[in-house]
């Protein structure tokens, strides 16, 4: 049993039919209903159309959802980088700072050895 479900062309209420048989009857209105092949198969085409229309959609939304998601995740990778090397210069200047400052002191410690002498 292959069943579609339309409205009836008489009254609009839906109704569902059965495509392996060529005539049918609309439950509300007791319209008889004769099925046309050309149409049906028209029909039937035009719905497969809307369901891989509406299928790319949701696949497209999911894709540029997922890629919006790896560049905000790269982003992030980018920034947390930036970070450390900014800390990273940040220390070696300390380490530079400190590393004059103990040669000041040092030649300076010299320097009052050999005043001192």
């Amino acid at each position: 049993m292959n069943i579609i479900s339309l409205n009836c062309p008489n009254c609009g209420k839906p109704i569902d039919l059965d495509i392996d048989k060529l005539q049918s009857y609309c439950g509300s209105c007791g319209s008889k209903l004769m099925l046309d092949i050309d149409k049906l198969q028209s029909l039937l085409i035009q719905r497969e159309k809307e369901r891989t229309y509406q299928f790319m959609i949701k696949e497209n939304a999911e894709r540029d959802k997922a890629i919006e998601k790896m560049r905000s995740e790269e982003r992030e990778h980018i920034r947390i980088s930036e970070k450390k090397e900014e800390t990273s210069k940040s220390i070696m200047a300390l380490v530079g700072g400190i590393a004059l400052a103990a040669v000041c002191i040092i030649l300076g410690i010299i320097g009052l050895i050999i005043v001192g002498s």
